[in-house]
């Protein structure tokens, strides 16, 4: 009896210590399996998340507040946890042309973003439809919403305009930004292909 209660106790560590490491900042993003309307899948874990209760997996949509702050306030990518550089990518809400769901990404985050999230999954838009958007500049990229609460911000994933000054991007445009400049460092655009 004893063995089996410690055997559970490992299981139980190993489970809190895996949870931890699973949210931690950093690149690549570890796995997890998530619910999400369309089913139960395993994608690459953003670091914004909410860890979810122990006996159930984590909703895709719903964002750890305080990790939510941190990435508005200190401008952290939402999916890597680690500070932007000067491009940031802001994913566009299904359905709608100048909304995101909150922090951006770096390009190789967005590119990840693009590939897994559900959202993304589920659009319906063509291939040369505008999925994201391109901001340089200071700020965060987006405008927070009227009555916007310091306290809570991004509690759920709660839509907030893009700045106008953002140049939207297509699948393609983010494939081919997050294999030239991953991390958003400004560098110079790559030359147009020789015909």
């Amino acid at each position: 009896m004893r063995h089996l209660l410690g055997v559970a106790r490992a299981v139980t560590l190993h489970r809190r210590l895996a949870d931890a490491i699973g949210c931690a900042p950093g690149w690549p993003r570890p796995r997890c399996t998530y619910q999400t309307e369309l089913g139960t899948f395993t994608l690459p874990r953003p670091w914004i998340l909410a860890r979810g209760r122990r006996d159930a997996a984590p909703q895709w949509a719903e964002f750890d507040r305080a990790r939510a702050k941190a990435a508005h306030e200190r401008r952290l990518c939402q999916v890597c946890g680690d500070p932007l550089q000067q491009i940031i990518v802001l994913g566009l809400v299904q359905c709608s042309d100048d909304e995101t769901s909150g922090p951006g990404c770096h390009p190789r985050c967005a590119a990840l973003m693009a590939q897994h999230c559900p959202h993304f999954a589920r659009a319906t838009r063509s291939p040369a439809a505008t999925v994201a958007f391109r901001y340089e500049g200071e700020g965060c990229g987006y405008e927070l919403p009227v009555g916007y609460d310091p306290e809570l911000p991004f509690a759920t994933v709660n839509p907030v305009l893009i700045d106008p000054e953002a140049e939207p991007m297509t699948r393609d445009d983010l494939r081919v930004l997050a294999a030239h400049d991953p991390l958003g460092l400004g560098q110079a655009e790559p030359a147009p292909a020789a015909e």
